[in-house]
């Protein structure tokens, strides 16, 4: 009997060492995951720091205002005689929609070879 019962607890220990074992194999491996995805994140914060700096450098009003004057010579903020009333607005867009909505033809159905 004592010989069948240390063969058993052997056993557990056994079993136990090796389930030890399986779980801080698997738990290196999920540190160095870890560590991968963090170097990954670190190299990500740092490509959206140099685009950020790059875009401030890129949108200064300075830079945009000489970029259009040379781009677009003939763009003019709207005058007064430009810009209209609501009701102008409205006018045109429902003469635009009569226009272009004419009224529907039919459209006859085509003729059929050999049932004639």
């Amino acid at each position: 009997m004592k010989g069948f019962s240390l063969i058993v607890w052997v056993g557990i220990a056994g079993l136990a060492s090796v389930a030890l074992f399986n779980i801080t194999f698997k738990v290196e491996q999920i540190q160095d995951e870890l560590n991968v995805l963090n170097k990954q994140i670190l190299q990500e914060q740092k490509a959206v720091h140099v685009l950020q700096a790059e875009w401030s450098y890129l949108s200064r009003p300075e830079r945009i205002e000489a970029l259009s004057q040379r781009l677009l010579p003939h763009l003019q903020p709207p005058t007064a005689q430009q810009v209209g009333n609501m009701e102008s607005l409205t006018a045109a867009v429902t003469a635009a929609r009569v226009t272009s909505n004419p009224a529907p033809t039919r459209v006859q159905p085509a003729a059929v070879r050999g049932t004639r």
